[in-house]
């Protein structure tokens, strides 16, 4: 099945600009590919396609401003590969497979960062498979048409 281990996913992100980057800082968000399109817009003065995007500028982040409050940063992450969906929080990882048909993936990344326990079958992660598959299913209905 397709993969879609930190290995794979967690690309680091480095960014170089003297006198607007700080040099050295670390942040703890969760941005995404999809984020490239509205950051590199917010830079230079290319309009924003007029699409149904699912990512946002995360210009303020890297730059070390402050978000609004009323506009908090994403606490999940999406993809989509094929028949292949994953949800990501900081903490843990779903991956469903064929709507729901299998086989299905969910770790967490405290406890095992090497991804090497399947807990989706574990009664005891239950709300944790629930809660992030169906923010999946919303992402998928809202960003895939």
């Amino acid at each position: 099945p397709v993969n879609l281990y930190e290995e794979v996913v967690a690309t680091p992100m480095l960014w170089s600009w003297p006198g607007r980057v700080p040099p050295l800082a670390v942040r703890p968000e969760l941005v995404s590919a999809y984020d490239l399109v509205p950051t590199v817009c917010d830079i230079t003065p290319a309009e924003l396609p007029d699409r149904n995007l699912c990512g946002r500028s995360y210009l303020a982040i890297v730059t070390g401003k402050p978000l609004p409050r009323k506009q908090p940063w994403r606490t999940m992450l999406f993809a989509q590969y094929r028949d292949t969906g994953m949800a990501r929080s900081d903490r843990y990882k779903v991956i469903v497979r064929n709507e729901g048909k299998g086989p299905g993936e969910l770790y967490d990344d405290k406890v095992d960062a090497r991804e090497r326990v399947n807990q989706y079958d574990n009664p005891q992660f239950l709300t944790v498979k629930a809660f992030h598959s169906a923010e999946l299913d919303k992402w998928k209905r809202i960003y895939s048409a």
